[in-house]
């Protein structure tokens, strides 16, 4: 099948995503002031889970061997809240709070 272009929005905090296997992630951006990540892939029955994290400026990073990739800087609230969009090495990285799917 042809690839497309998805969007996800995602959490203030972890977000599980279960996305096609050869999923590149695009970008990340704010969209109706909420993080959001675009991505490009093909749909398809198999799926993987991701996890995602936004990082407020000036919070504590989980260890950096946990961080996959940085994917982006978003801008919110009329850029008074600022957060870093990471994902996780490995679905079994798993950061230890609370996950929206």
């Amino acid at each position: 099948m042809a690839n497309q272009i998805w969007k996800y929005p995602l959490t203030n905090d972890v977000t599980t995503l279960n996305l096609p296997a050869e999923a590149v992630i695009l970008s990340a951006h704010a969209q109706d002031n909420k993080p959001t990540i675009w991505v490009q892939q093909s749909p398809s029955i198999v799926t993987v889970p991701r996890q995602f994290i936004c990082i407020p400026t000036g919070t504590t990073l989980p260890p950096l061997g946990q961080l996959h990739s940085f994917i982006g800087t978003v801008l919110l609230h009329q850029d008074a809240f600022v957060v870093h969009v990471y994902e996780f090495l490995e679905a079994g990285d798993f950061y230890p709070t609370s996950v929206a799917s």
